[in-house]
């Protein structure tokens, strides 16, 4: 929740500290911009000491960026914050997957990946629908942010008394290691990490531009944009869990990628054409979909062959070249918007990223137990 508050907040900090709508936007990508810098460091660094202690070292990191945000009074005060914020998050990502590789077989690991996922989205989806509430209880975004910070000892606490790193867990032994030609030569990374990015592009682009484009081209009030939108964001969170879990139940998860892709671009395009009425449906069934495919997407890292000890590795390389479709997918719709004078053209780009990763999903190898049980890719 710490991490997406900002965003929640963002006209009131953005108020408070006479922010240009510039600063604003940088504020918000700068964790993002971290993520794609830092999560391969992360990743590199969870599979040479362990993922016990980094990921450790990430939640008090989160914290402290969410303090620091809090104590700002100026811009570059919280744009640091941010910044240290975002480091955190690319320390703990990667090595989140490195965890579920350990614990987890192979037949449970999109369900665990779903249910830490799906409790991240929760976070996210609670920041914006408590937000009123927040403030009226504590009187200020700075208050709320602060306290975020104070809050993230208890996560800390709880993670380094109950999670046990197993002593034949991924840490690299000598010879284990697999080599960087390997990796990024690799064509299920490849397919992977591209998958991630066609992704991101797709959920930020709809993101940024639903409310806009629902009351000022539907004649949709704002306060029903803004229901529309949360109810994408809370259909995502049953995504993440539920789909996985359906992965796991069949042992397959290719088939559900290509379909889930298909399925969320003609429904992107299809939020320019169908009945107000049916709109709810819609956000609805995109939500369940960005949020069972990033689900799926992350539990590849932990199930793509290779030696255990790169796990972290390829989280990072997959995370690092994923996120950059975060920074690719509004920007795209704004400035298609821009030179057609319609959403039209800008929702079709976000439909074009779907097929391309439906081609991307064509391409990557099965990774489910089933598959594996039949002789694929090795444990």
């Amino acid at each position: 929740m710490s991490t997406i508050v900002v965003s929640a907040l963002l006209p009131k900090i953005q108020n408070s500290l006479q922010l240009t709508f510039t600063e604003a936007g940088l504020v918000v990508v700068m964790p993002l911009t971290m993520l794609i810098f830092l999560s391969l460091a992360g990743g590199l660094l969870g599979d040479r000491y362990g993922y016990r202690r980094f990921v450790s070292i990430a939640i008090a990191v989160v914290a402290l960026g969410s303090f620091l945000r809090g104590e700002s009074s100026t811009f570059d005060e919280l744009l640091f914050g941010s910044a240290i914020m975002g480091f955190g998050l690319a320390l703990m990502y990667p090595n989140l997957q490195t965890m579920i590789r350990a614990l987890f077989p192979s037949n449970l690991r999109a369900t665990a990946t779903g249910t830490y996922s799906s409790g991240i989205a929760s976070g996210s989806t609670a920041a914006f629908g408590l937000t009123s509430s927040l403030l009226s209880l504590f009187g200020s975004w700075n208050n709320i942010t602060v306290l975020l910070g104070i809050l993230g000892v208890l996560p800390l606490f709880l993670w380094i008394t109950l999670v046990v790193e197993p002593t034949n867990s991924n840490i690299i032994q000598s010879g284990q290691q697999e080599s960087w030609k390997s990796m990024l030569t690799s064509r299920e990374v490849l397919m992977t990490s591209l998958m991630v990015l066609f992704l991101n592009a797709i959920f930020y682009g709809l993101i940024a531009w639903l409310p806009t484009y629902l009351t000022s081209v539907r004649g949709i009030t704002a306060n029903t944009a803004g229901l529309l939108t949360a109810l994408l964001t809370g259909a995502e969170v049953l995504g993440l869990f539920l789909l996985p879990l359906l992965s796991d139940l069949l042992g397959v998860m290719r088939p559900l990628l290509i379909l889930f892709f298909a399925l969320l671009g003609l429904l992107s395009i299809g939020t320019v054409y169908v009945p107000v009425r049916a709109l709810w449906m819609t956000m609805a069934f995109v939500g369940f979909s960005i949020g069972g495919l990033f689900s799926q997407l992350l539990t590849l890292p932990a199930e793509l062959g290779g030696p255990r000890a790169a796990v972290g590795k390829k989280a990072g390389v997959i995370l690092s070249i994923g996120y950059i479709g975060s920074l690719l997918g509004a920007p795209l719709v704004g400035y298609f918007r821009d030179i057609s004078g319609s959403f039209e053209l800008g929702f079709a780009s976000l439909l074009v990223f779907a097929m391309c990763a439906v081609f991307s999903g064509l391409v990557l190898p099965e990774t489910g137990a089933r598959h594996l049980r039949g002789g694929g890719l090795k444990e």
